[in-house]
């Protein structure tokens, strides 16, 4: 299933109607994904030391598409790492497989949480529309770097990788936007959700972005 996904994606992408940011949601998933966000706050320690983080865990499946194994994969620090791990821990028997129906079982998934503080102009929403906007002012090399710097800031994140491998092919550049694609389509199918925990002054707001 995930080869067919990888080749349906690449001829959508050379006859140039691949969707930019689109993303399904299985509402089972999202259900259980909002219970593990609403436990989550901004460790107040790392607020007063402006401390970021990206914590990821694993979470090991069966072929019976079971919850076998939940497991610290990126560590940030004590004061992200067991909250984060707790939180998954509290919802471990809420699992059902038919989260993961349309994905193919006895894998291992990801779930990825940022923590970061919200500045102006940062956040995913922000960089997507400036790189937008620089792409119709005819500035795409100035747009990649906005796209890289989202790829090299949070790796398991497939947005930008996705909006690097559509500014790549406006350039030309046809190998490195396939190979942006393939690699967007490898975490797509990797990471089962995002969830932000951003932090702005002592307001702390959590967002679940979900696959891509």
């Amino acid at each position: 299933m995930i080869k067919t996904k990888v080749i349906l994606l690449l001829l959508l992408f050379l006859i140039g109607v691949t969707p930019l940011f689109s993303q399904t949601k299985n509402p089972q998933l999202s259900h259980w994904e909002a219970l593990i966000s609403r436990q989550l706050i901004y460790p107040k320690e790392a607020r007063i030391s402006k401390k970021e983080g990206l914590v990821v865990i694993s979470l090991s499946t069966g072929l019976d598409s079971n919850l076998t194994e939940i497991k610290l994969e990126k560590n940030a620090g004590k004061l992200f790492d067991d909250q984060t791990l707790k939180a998954v821990e509290n919802v471990r028997d809420l699992w059902t497989d038919d989260m993961i129906a349309d994905r193919e079982p006895g894998e291992t998934y990801l779930l990825v949480f940022n923590y970061y503080f919200l500045k102006e102009g940062n956040s995913k929403q922000d960089r997507i529309k400036s790189a937008m906007n620089l792409i119709q002012k005819g500035k795409p090399e100035k747009a990649l770097q906005i796209a890289e710097r989202m790829v090299n800031e949070n790796p398991y994140d497939a947005t930008g990788l996705q909006l690097s491998s559509q500014i790549n092919r406006q350039l030309g550049e046809e190998a490195a936007a396939t190979s942006d694609l393939l690699a967007y389509q490898e975490m797509s199918e990797k990471v089962l959700t995002q969830i932000d925990i951003k932090v702005y002054t002592v307001v702390t707001t959590r967002t679940v972005t979900g696959t891509f």
